[in-house]
């Protein structure tokens, strides 16, 4: 299995999904795998230095103030793999090695609230 997942079973209201937001603490998979069925983008990080946490959190706050891709969740991984950082949406992944915004922004307008997913639309 690859970690984190990008599809799959998932808790139903009111467990998930998760709202908007950046999380300091990982927040229960089977949550947020809500998050990506209903069309949102969930970032993972780990291995980041403080500095690029930062870039993390301006990005959020920058895409979801400034576009209309509202539904974005970023948290903590600790065993996140083969990347420091890794967006997800519904049955799509990419792995960075750097906060790439310009890649990460690029990820974010393909795949929110794409058809691939199967509630494409759905509020958080």
């Amino acid at each position: 299995t690859v970690l984190p997942p990008t599809s799959g079973d998932h808790w139903p209201v009111p467990g998930g999904p998760p709202k908007a937001g950046v999380y300091d603490a990982l927040q229960p998979v089977d949550a947020t795998i809500h998050n990506l069925e209903h069309g949102g983008i969930v970032i993972f990080y780990n291995g980041l230095s403080v500095a690029e946490v930062d870039q993390l959190k301006q990005f959020f706050r920058d895409t979801t103030t400034k576009t209309k891709y509202s539904k974005i969740l970023i948290e903590p991984y600790p065993a996140l793999q083969g990347a420091k950082v890794t967006a997800t949406a519904w049955r799509w992944r990419l792995n960075l090695d750097t906060v790439d915004t310009a890649s990460l922004l690029k990820f974010v307008s393909v795949h929110y609230d794409s058809a691939d997913a199967p509630e494409p639309g759905a509020t958080w």
